[in-house]
């Protein structure tokens, strides 16, 4: 009995590690492997290269070009999302009697498919016949290319992924609102100390441990992002919205250097978990989890 009780809670893990194994491991030590030799994806001969890959990475400027534009659209999408994301939360915290029907409008772009949204925000970017443009025109405004000029590309599809994340990111915060106690929210109110006071002292800093585990997501997601940017903008215009993930599938599924792109996918990861162990290191001593 004793044995079996020992035994009996890593049965019970045994499913879940069978498919880490599978779906993640596995496919993480393949392409570490790939990242050291060259292959083109058609001939069945992979040839071993060792660190040549990433001798290649360290002497490609084009990959300093996709990086820099993975981290501006990176410092415009997590900022952006989460500020808003907040605002809106916290008007919504206040208005109980629109509560439930303004936090579905606002939640349904999240749910409606990326595609769909992508194609729909084509139009209202298009700089001839384009809602935006139109609206700025009867506002006697000045115009904007949005997608179609390197200077406005990147800002355009950060405007996308943000209004396609909010809804989101605000239902998420809301619910850290109401997990604050209702004897805090009574002796604040006793307190009678202004709005702009009570927001820095006491709702951000309980708030904290929920806005730390968006900007974690929402900084994963933002290197991430590719789907946007493959219909939107396809990288362009002048390579301006090519992002590192972009830069990956084009070496892998245009130049078919299997190889080169699996070292670009390492070099990525890495990226992301130092990037979380700075999070860890310099910002989760600033959460309040009591």
């Amino acid at each position: 009995m004793t044995r079996f009780k020992t035994v009996f809670p890593y049965v019970l893990l045994l499913p879940t590690m069978v498919w880490l194994a599978v779906f993640a491991l596995y496919p993480l030590g393949y392409m570490v492997y790939l990242s050291l030799t060259s292959w083109d994806l058609i001939n069945p001969n992979i040839e071993f290269v060792g660190l040549q890959n990433y001798m290649n990475i360290v002497n490609n400027a084009r990959f300093y070009t996709m990086l820099e534009n993975t981290f501006i659209f990176f410092l415009l999408t997590v900022p952006g999302t989460i500020l808003v994301s907040t605002l809106l939360a916290l008007w919504l915290f206040k208005k109980r009697f629109i509560h439930q029907l303004a936090t579905s409008a606002i939640f349904t772009p999240h749910i409606i498919s990326l595609v769909s949204v992508s194609m729909v925000w084509l139009w209202l970017m298009d700089p001839s016949i384009g809602l935006l443009n139109y609206i700025l025109g009867w506002l006697n405004l000045p115009q904007s290319d949005w997608i179609a000029s390197s200077k406005t590309s990147m800002l355009s599809v950060a405007i996308v992924s943000i209004w396609k994340s909010v809804g989101f990111f605000t239902l998420i915060i809301l619910s850290g609102l109401g997990r604050i106690s209702n004897e805090i929210q009574e002796a604040v109110k006793l307190d009678s100390r202004p709005n702009v006071y009570t927001f820095f002292k006491i709702t951000l800093p309980l708030l904290s441990p929920t806005l730390l585990f968006l900007f974690f997501i929402a900084s994963i997601a933002s290197f991430q992002v590719f789907d946007t940017i493959q219909i939107m903008t396809n990288g362009g215009p002048a390579g301006s919205t090519t992002t590192i993930v972009f830069f990956i599938y084009d070496y892998a599924f245009r130049h078919f250097q299997i190889g080169f792109a699996s070292a670009v996918s390492i070099v990525l990861m890495l990226i992301l978990a130092l990037m979380m162990t700075l999070y860890f290191r310099f910002i989760s001593n600033k959460v309040h989890y009591q």
